[in-house]
């Protein structure tokens, strides 16, 4: 094994390890497992980064079978949603038009969830753990204080970055206006309700939250590329490209801890923005751009 594969492998390994912690082998079972890779998820890491980690860790399950360590390979019985889903293309990033299509395919349950993570960037956790009482209305902002694990228990986010207030757009507060009104008159409440909960109040789970997306994705005619972390590139790419928010804003509207990571992470999108600025002010200062000047 070269030393690049090797430092590879111990890389993959210590993302799970960061999570997993000093946990006995033996006692790893496929809900661990799952909780490891909705927790780098949150980390807003790549799908394809953590999918890196889930190998890691198959390896290390395999090797410990093959020595007859353990009799079984809890990676094996993760659902197919559990897995971490990578588009081994160019990460999808849905246009304004597919968004729409995508918005109107949800079903009416759904509809709401799918308009939210697209319309504020949440990752699926964060949605997923809204109370009403983070949505301010009246001050058009969501307040970001919880997320939903995959235990479906609800747990305070634990960095300051991510505890963070995101813009209500006019659009979507009405959407979650009317969502409201329908969920409470149909009594889809409980002592703390969720935003996005069942009728006898429950939490929506991360699987019926994906498999609703992916039903509205294929509804609309936009194949299997569709994920609330796509959303969220879109989401990104909005507010980069259309609103020309800096490095810093960016960071904290989605959360990141640090803002050298969103610069690394959309390094593309920010080299695109300004490009395309500075080649606005190159047409504006020659004479081709004056040509409808009076």
């Amino acid at each position: 094994m070269s030393v690049r594969t090797h430092e590879a492998y111990a890389y993959r390994c210590g993302l799970a390890c960061s999570v997993l912690g000093k946990m006995v082998l033996q006692e790893i079972d496929t809900a661990d497992v799952a909780r490891m890779i909705a927790a780098l998820e949150e980390r807003d890491l790549s799908p394809r980064t953590v999918r890196g980690a889930l190998e890691g860790l198959t390896r290390v399950f395999r090797f410990a079978i093959r020595h007859k360590y353990i009799n079984d390979n809890p990676v094996s019985r993760l659902e197919k949603d559990e897995k971490p889903s990578v588009d081994d293309g160019e990460q999808r990033i849905p246009s304004t038009e597919e968004l729409r299509r995508l918005i109107e395919a949800s079903s009416r349950a759904s509809r709401p969830l799918n308009s939210t993570i697209a319309m504020t960037g949440l990752r699926q956790g964060e949605a997923l753990g809204l109370g009403w009482d983070d949505v301010d209305f009246e001050a058009g902002l969501v307040r970001v204080r919880y997320q939903l694990g995959r235990n479906g228990k609800r747990a305070r986010l634990k960095t300051a970055a991510a505890r963070r207030n995101v813009i209500l757009i006019p659009g979507l507060a009405e959407v979650l206006h009317r969502h409201r009104k329908e969920a409470f008159s149909r009594g889809d409440t409980s002592a703390q309700p969720y935003v996005f909960s069942t009728k006898s109040g429950r939490p929506w789970s991360h699987r019926n939250a994906a498999r609703a997306l992916s039903n509205a994705a294929r509804k609309a005619g936009l194949g299997e590329g569709i994920s609330t972390h796509g959303l969220r590139h879109t989401f990104v790419s909005f507010l980069i490209l259309e609103l020309g928010f800096d490095v810093h804003r960016v960071a904290h509207q989605v959360g990141h801890t640090k803002p050298s990571f969103t610069l690394d992470t959309y390094t593309h999108l920010f080299e695109q923005a300004n490009h395309a600025e500075a080649t606005r002010e190159r047409i504006a200062a020659s004479d081709f751009g004056r040509v409808l000047e009076r």
